[in-house]
Parts: structure tokens; sequence; C-alpha cells
């Protein structure tokens, strides 16, 4: 279970630092990880929520057709890759992390 934990903040620091550093990943780095992460949730049998998946699923497709400007592909795919492997509480509390970052990042930047 450690090594899994490891192996997912690896990932989850690389990407951010890569989004932090040039505003974007590249669909070279977030495929491999997100595929590496799948395998890893899969071979250590964590659990798999499928409401949280098709909640994410639904409300990105919602957000996405409605306000195209405010969220991007990435971030989507991003959500996506996690999103089934997190419980409803675990994405409201990532989500609320996220945009207390977000906002730092923008008072400091």
């Amino acid at each position: 279970m450690k090594k899994q934990f490891v192996m997912a903040l690896l990932a989850a620091f690389s990407l951010s630092m890569t989004d932090l550093f040039y505003f974007i990943v590249e669909p070279k780095l977030l495929y491999p990880f997100g595929f590496l992460l799948w395998l890893l949730h899969f071979y250590f049998q964590s659990p798999f929520y499928w409401n949280t998946g098709v909640l994410v699923l639904f409300c990105l497709f919602i957000v996405t057709f409605f306000f195209q400007s405010y969220l991007g592909l990435g971030d989507v795919l991003l959500l996506l890759i996690w999103g089934p492997w997190l419980s409803l509480y675990e994405l409201f509390l990532l989500l609320a992390f996220a945009s207390c970052l977000a906002l730092v990042f923008y008072c400091l930047y």
C-alpha cells in the first residue's frame, strides 16, 4: 500500500510541476502517468467508485458544454483519470484544496 501511495504521489507531483512551469501538461506525460496510475490501482486492488466516475463524467460534460473557455481539456482528462479512484468525499476535498491553491497562486502571481 505504501508503494502505491508513493507512485501515485510521484505521478501527481510530476504532473503538477509540469503544469506549474509550462502551464500545459503534454499528452506524452499525462497518458503514461494516467495509465501507470490505473495499473497500480488495479494491481493493488484499490476500490473503484463507479458512482464518482459517472458523476465526474456528467459534471464535466455539462461544464465543458456550457463553459468551454473556463475549463481546459487537460483539466477534464485529469479529473477523468483520478475521479473513479476517489470517493465523493475525497473528490470534494481535492476540489476544495485545488481551488484554495489556485487562489493562492492567483494572489501571488
